[in-house]
């Protein structure tokens, strides 16, 4: 992974394509005559993720905060209010990756429907066990797309791998049985 550039910006939306397979791929191989048109892409968009996988810095996480505030009824009022909830909220929820930090994450605390008691919990202020659910989640989401993304990138390379394995199964076990390492970061996998 060291050696991969990472772009400086968004790879912008996912194609329709690319978007599909991401629906429809589950936990299985992608087939790579599907995957082959979508290399390039899932590539910067794989690439685009992975290097925003590390925890948020400080300020990221309170402008997050400071655009959540005129979104709720009941943001902190004052200076040393906000300092103190901002404080509590990036103590617990400092290890989220700086991915899940994001106006979609907002928009999905906002948007909340109602709670089990009836309440609607997105226009309050968030507690930070609420904050690190919700933020935890979507950086879960996130991983879950970077793994399809991956089975996209990988595709051919996994096809040759499973290839090589009913070879080696066939030829009654003759010789060290492949390893999917010596196969990944071959040909459009790196």
């Amino acid at each position: 992974m060291s050696d991969v550039t990472f772009p400086a910006q968004n790879p912008g939306p996912m194609s329709p394509e690319l978007r599909r397979v991401l629906d429809t791929a589950g936990s299985g191989l992608i087939p790579p005559d599907r995957a082959l048109p979508l290399i390039d892409e899932a590539s910067r968009h794989l690439a685009w993720i992975r290097s925003r996988m590390s925890p948020a810095d400080e300020r990221s996480m309170f402008l997050w905060m400071c655009r959540l505030a005129p979104m709720v009824v009941n943001p902190p009022a004052t200076e040393d209010a906000i300092r103190a909830s901002a404080n509590a909220l990036i103590e617990i929820c400092g290890s989220i990756p700086g991915i899940a930090w994001s106006r979609h994450s907002r928009e999905a605390w906002v948007q909340q429907g109602r709670d089990a008691s009836g309440n609607l919990p997105g226009k309050f202020w968030p507690c930070p066990a609420e904050l690190y659910e919700l933020l935890s989640n979507r950086a879960a989401e996130i991983r879950q797309i970077a793994i399809v993304l991956d089975r996209i990138v990988n595709a051919e390379a996994e096809d040759a791998y499973d290839k090589a394995l009913r070879d080696w199964g066939t030829q009654a076990a003759h010789g060290p049985r492949p390893r999917r390492e010596q196969f990944l970061g071959r040909g459009c996998a790196s």
